[in-house]
């Protein structure tokens, strides 16, 4: 029925287009939690850079990876360059700023009292962290938010 070179193509585009989310899940997620849990100038200048990033030019980016991934540039012994894993960095590199921008919405939406009862009860970073994560859960896997008294009365 399926010819060998179709399977071979779907298999090729569900590698280039899962595991660039799931590298961007695993880096973005630990970020996005320290910089919205250290506050200050610090985390929002990255939180700035982050969300300039997001407009990045592809063309830009590919250009970047190019000079990085071919044989003269400073990673061409890794022989990367025209490889479906050049294409997996390249996705990473553009979905990491969206992930961590989205991750960051859904952490502002989190009371904020949590972090006054963690400091209470004398909870680790690591524990206060993993609390922010399971309350911003439904926001980071895309669930819409819990609708409140007369939140949306203007759009009737």
């Amino acid at each position: 029925m399926l010819s060998d070179e179709l399977i071979g193509i779907v298999l090729n585009t569900l590698y280039v287009s899962t595991i660039p989310v799931f590298i961007s899940a695993l880096v973005g997620t630990p970020i996005a939690l320290f910089l919205h849990l250290r506050g200050g100038r610090t985390a929002l200048v990255f939180k700035m850079a982050f969300n300039g990033l997001i407009g990045m030019p592809t063309v830009l980016l590919g250009l970047l990876l190019y000079l990085l991934l071919s044989r003269s540039g400073p990673f061409g012994w890794l022989n990367l360059l025209y490889t479906l894993d050049a294409v997996v960095i390249g996705h990473v590199f553009l979905i990491l700023p969206l992930y961590i921008a989205y991750v960051l919405t859904a952490l502002e939406a989190v009371d904020p009292r949590i972090k006054e009862l963690a400091a209470m009860f004398n909870l680790s970073a690591l524990k206060t962290a993993s609390i922010y994560f399971r309350e911003a859960a439904g926001g980071i896997a895309g669930a819409p938010p819990r609708r409140t008294e007369g939140q949306w009365e203007s759009w009737a």
